[in-house]
């Protein structure tokens, strides 16, 4: 999954697949990495999906909060990832 995000950065599914692995295996400060980087780009998507999840499973409501008022997820470009965050 990595030789594909690196090969390919506009591979989005290898990195949300990342995210969930490094949060799975308790790699949280990777796993963290991976969330900012998502937020970053600025984009909706499947990335925001995997994010919303992992930020259900630790059930952080602060993050959940402020990453809802996001104007990815307020312009609609994460419909998924907003049903999460609500």
């Amino acid at each position: 999954m990595r030789t594909a995000s690196e090969a390919d950065p506009r591979f989005r599914s290898a990195h949300a697949a990342m995210l969930r692995v490094h949060e799975l295996l308790d790699h949280r400060a990777e796993a963290d990495r991976l969330a900012d980087e998502i937020v970053a780009r600025d984009e909706g998507g499947a990335c925001w999906t995997t994010l919303a999840r992992v930020v259900l499973w630790r059930g952080d409501e602060t993050r959940a909060r402020a990453l809802f008022e996001h104007p990815v997820i307020q312009s609609g470009k994460s419909a998924s990832a907003r049903e999460i965050f609500a």
